[in-house]
């Protein structure tokens, strides 16, 4: 019996596949726990159209962070963090702040994951952030300042 997968079943396929199966095991196990329903053509073709809808999607989002690399070159972000008199920080600069903080001042959007930071910025300071994405490649300036100390 032809069954489509539903979930990613180990030793089996990965979800939206078309498999063979024991007619046992697919009728009493795969299709009453919904990993599985049977590959009628309609079912088949619903698959596909959802395959394609997601490739379609994941190709903008793809091209979107191509195009926010390519802009980061004019792009400087300034993070202001607690620092001793020397000018070391109390906490690392860790990407996700970095990330937040291109979404929130210059509406970016780019992963953690795709930023290049040679070591952990645990000073104050101004430094080359690098962000890249298969083989599109930019960086942005990251400049970190001093918070403002309150007197009380």
């Amino acid at each position: 019996m032809k069954v489509i997968l539903l979930k990613d079943i180990k030793k089996i396929g990965r979800k939206g596949e078309v498999k063979e199966m024991n007619d046992g095991y697919a009728r009493n196990f795969l299709i009453p726990q919904k990993l599985a329903e049977m590959a009628t053509p309609e079912a088949i073709a619903k698959i596909e159209k959802m395959k394609k809808t997601a490739y379609i999607e994941k190709k903008v989002q793809h091209d979107l962070l191509v195009k926010n690399i390519k802009e980061l070159e004019a792009i400087t972000v300034t993070l202001k963090r607690s620092a001793n008199e020397k000018g070391h920080l109390f906490s690392a600069i860790h990407p996700d702040d970095i990330v937040e903080a291109l979404k929130v001042k210059h509406r970016t959007h780019i992963a953690p994951e795709n930023l290049v930071i040679e070591t952990p910025i645990k000073m104050l300071g101004t430094f080359s952030i690098g962000a890249h994405i298969d083989d599109v490649k930019g960086s942005f300036t990251l400049v970190i300042e001093p918070e403002a100390k309150t007197k009380k």
